[in-house]
């Protein structure tokens, strides 16, 4: 009975994610656990079928995609991951940004980014 609550469960972040970008003409952010491979999957199909380019942010992120596309957890569609140092070259409504730090750690990259010190993503009103 409980499995049957998670799949429900997990079904229901992923229409969260398609009702978030649904008509969003900015920039894309998400935070999750870097260890919820499953969570980052959802978020990459979400973001191909809204065309739009994922850059992941952040070193435990970055790391944890490596290893679970490496052991076959994790699909990436082709063309679809593009490097965190040229995302914000592209369009910003092009862009998905999947970044660490989501518990709010200090020194995060997505505490970096909010408060405007990150080396590579800058955000903008709206994003």
């Amino acid at each position: 009975m409980a499995e049957l609550k998670t799949q429900k469960t997990e079904a229901s972040v992923e229409d969260s994610l398609e009702r978030e970008f649904k008509d969003v003409e900015t920039r894309m952010v998400l935070t999750t656990m870097s260890s919820n491979i499953s969570r980052i999957q959802q978020a990459l199909w979400v973001a191909k079928r809204h065309n739009r380019k994922v850059a992941f942010v952040g070193f435990s992120i970055e790391r944890n995609v490596k290893v679970a596309t490496e052991l076959g957890f994790l699909k990436i569609p082709p063309r679809l991951v593009f490097d965190k140092r040229k995302i914000m070259s592209l369009p910003k409504g092009e862009q998905c940004l999947i970044v660490a730090g989501s518990q709010g750690q200090l020194g995060s990259s997505l505490e970096k980014i909010a408060s405007g010190e990150h080396k590579f993503v800058h955000l903008d009103p709206g994003d």
